[in-house]
């Protein structure tokens, strides 16, 4: 027992030694650096550490002029202390009551906690949010600031990479996030234990910009700019510099780092610090198994598959809070699906490769040409483009070619119309008549009608409608044709036998489709002859084409036309399109077409031939609106204080005066 003791107290000795010289190698070293202090005295650091400590990650702006050994000897002593928080004074006297609480709730005393693999530094950065002493969260947020710019200062991250740094990433220093960098950049190559480790930092990362060195130190004056007062935190000036991503005021070194962390967080939900924190319930309901495809082939990410599952199972979702962050992730998508919709990258990098080798890094001229070329996808590119193009219809917010083409007039035309299922849609559809349309709105309209009457998929309420009569009667029809209007042709065939619903939807769509007509469009392909016999009028100038689509005037024309000038087939599209609203069961006679034809010609449409609108209405928004109302306003005002005045004022009493001359005067 003496012995035992005896040897205990000569490590204690030794321990203590070494401490000591540690801390009087460390205060010689950096003694000239606090002596070369560029401020005044009054304002310099009063201690080697000190000094050494600023310019830091977390810490304040250097007043130091900091020797290079004096830099080395500090952030060597720094990684030791990241191994165990009790070599943390701050953290030792701050966090105790966290740590026994949160951490270690069963230890009668934490400083006996075997902590020489950073385990209580790990505890309290994963339930950072559930700290009490405000103090101890600072410091553990200061303390994932300097981990997140230097490998060194993450002690399980740096012995879980130790091999892949020294091999991999062997050329690059320390400091700036570099390794970070290099080490995501390289994922693929990287070992199972550091990817696993890299993988749980970066989730940790995702909450604060502060975490994100790159994109805080190339975002530096876009964060004064456009987030000055956000609050850090729960991700939101990432948030924040994300939604003016296309503004022109953003530089773009900014915007290519906040691309490429979009990119990043892309590929699993658990990077998505928002979505994450208010769609776990609803992950762990609805797509608990969603990543088990992408585990089985050895990804520590889930590729994108748990995203996807909550934009397909989006109407299953009660939580209002995840509505909203899979709406904002879905918007900010959109504008890049083929670098942020890792599903479709991934399905559709071969198709890309091979059939559109010329467009380059423009992924919306990407997605156009594959869309172009569908006939000629692989499957599986197929498939994901398909749903990605039922995501984007499904709400008018995702699909930034109407957005950027038609915000004007959907302020003044659907200003209170719903973006979701079809109604904003609907409702441009239903002002391309009117003067206050331009002609970006409409071709942007058009060619997005274009492709739903192709596939009828991709109109909302038509999908929803029918989906019972489709499966009646067109189940499989357009397997492999997807995209030819298949469908809708089948269900004008069967249109007596549909339920009165989807009848009123599969007419709106044909109306619209007549409306809006393409020469050579597969759906309406049965009335281009008419078109050329009947509405073409020898001699006369061809009807304006917008994006292929000539508006109202080949429409009308049909609507109008005698029976016997139309093939049966195209009676047969008008019949449909006369019946939209009527929900008709059965055959029409002759007298009730007639009357359903002379209704349907009351549209917005009275397009001119040259395809600009015959309507008088005139449109006027922002401040000529504010203008004229307030002309409109002073007018009536005036005229009422007139009216008033003179009829209705109280009669005042007055006194003649006459005045004569005197006496003998002339």
């Amino acid at each position: 027992g003496s012995t035992a003791a005896s040897s205990r107290g000569s490590a204690r000795r030794s321990c203590s030694g070494r401490r000591w010289r540690m801390r009087t190698t460390s205060a010689s070293t950096c003694a000239s650096s606090r002596r070369a202090s560029t401020t005044s005295a009054a304002s310099a650091p009063t201690s080697s550490t000190g000094c050494a400590r600023e310019g830091l990650p977390g810490g304040p702006p250097p007043r130091c002029r900091v020797l290079p050994s004096c830099k080395t000897e500090f952030e060597k002593m720094m990684a030791r202390r990241a191994t165990d928080f009790r070599l943390d004074s701050t953290l030792r006297k701050y966090c105790k009551a966290d740590i026994a609480e949160i951490c270690y709730p069963d230890a009668e005393d934490i400083s006996d906690v075997a902590n020489f693999d950073a385990k209580v530094i790990e505890c309290l950065q994963d339930y950072r949010d559930e700290l009490k002493d405000p103090k101890c969260k600072a410091s553990v947020h200061r303390l994932t600031q300097r981990a997140a710019e230097d490998i060194r200062f993450d002690r399980p991250l740096a012995d879980a990479c130790h091999e892949d740094r020294t091999t991999i990433c062997r050329d690059v220093p320390d400091g700036m996030a570099q390794v970070f960098l290099c080490l995501q950049d390289n994922m693929g190559k990287l070992k199972e234990s550091c990817r696993t480790a890299l993988f749980e930092q970066l989730v940790r990362m995702a909450e604060d910009i502060d975490f994100k060195f790159p994109m805080k130190r190339a975002c530096s004056s876009e964060l004064q700019k456009f987030c000055k007062d956000i609050p850090h935190g729960h991700a939101a000036r990432v948030k924040c510099l994300q939604e003016n991503i296309d503004s022109s005021d953003m530089g773009e070194e900014c915007r290519k780092e906040v691309k490429r962390d979009m990119a990043r967080s892309a590929g699993d939900y658990r990077l998505n610090y928002r979505l994450h924190r208010a769609c776990l319930p609803e992950i762990q309901k609805h797509c608990s198994h969603a990543c088990d495809a992408a585990s089985v082939n050895g990804s520590v990410t889930c590729a994108g598959t748990v995203v996807k599952c909550l934009q397909e199972q989006q109407d299953q979702i009660e939580s209002e809070s995840c509505k909203q962050e899979i709406t904002a992730f879905s918007i900010l998508e959109a504008k890049d699906p083929l670098s942020l919709d890792v599903p479709l990258q991934a399905a559709c990098k071969g198709d890309l490769g091979a059939l559109c080798p010329d467009v380059g890094r423009d992924h919306g001229r990407s997605l156009t040409c594959l869309r172009s070329k569908r006939d000629k996808l692989s499957a599986a590119c197929k498939k994901e483009e398909m749903r990605f193009s039922v995501m984007e219809a499904s709400d008018i917010r995702i699909t930034p070619s109407l957005m950027n083409g038609c915000g004007q007039e959907l302020q003044s035309f659907c200003r209170d119309v719903p973006p979701t299922e079809g109604h904003a849609f609907k409702c441009l559809q239903e002002h391309l008549g009117d003067v206050g349309m331009g002609a970006a709105c409409k071709g942007e309209v058009n060619l997005q009608e274009a492709r739903q009457a192709g596939n009828y998929r991709l109109d909302v309420r038509m999908r929803k409608e029918c989906e019972g009569d489709v499966k009646q009667h067109c189940d499989g029809a357009d397997e492999g044709k997807e995209g030819h209007a298949v469908v809708l042709k089948c269900m004008v065939d069967n249109f007596k036998s549909l339920a009165p619903t989807c009848q009123s939807e599969v007419a709106y769509v044909v109306r619209m489709a007549l409306f809006q007509y393409h020469h050579g469009a597969e759906l309406t392909a049965p009335c281009d002859a008419a078109v050329d016999e009947v509405c073409t009028s020898t001699g006369s100038a061809k009807p304006k084409e917008i994006n292929g689509a000539v508006i109202g005037v080949y429409g009308q024309c049909l609507l109008s036309a005698k029976p016997d000038k139309l093939s049966e087939d195209c009676r047969g599209l008008v019949k449909v399109a006369a019946k939209e609203g009527a929900h008709l069961a059965g055959g029409l006679d002759q007298a009730k077409l007639d009357e359903a034809l002379a209704k349907l010609k009351e549209l917005p449409a009275g397009a001119a031939a040259d395809g600009s609108a015959r309507k008088s209405t005139l449109v006027i928004s922002g401040w000529l609106a504010f203008a004229a109302l307030l002309a409109v306003v002073v007018v009536a005002v005036a005229a009422g204080f007139g009216i008033y005045h003179k009829y209705f004022s109280p009669t005042r009493n007055y006194t003649l005066v006459v005045k004569s001359a005197p006496p003998g005067t002339v």
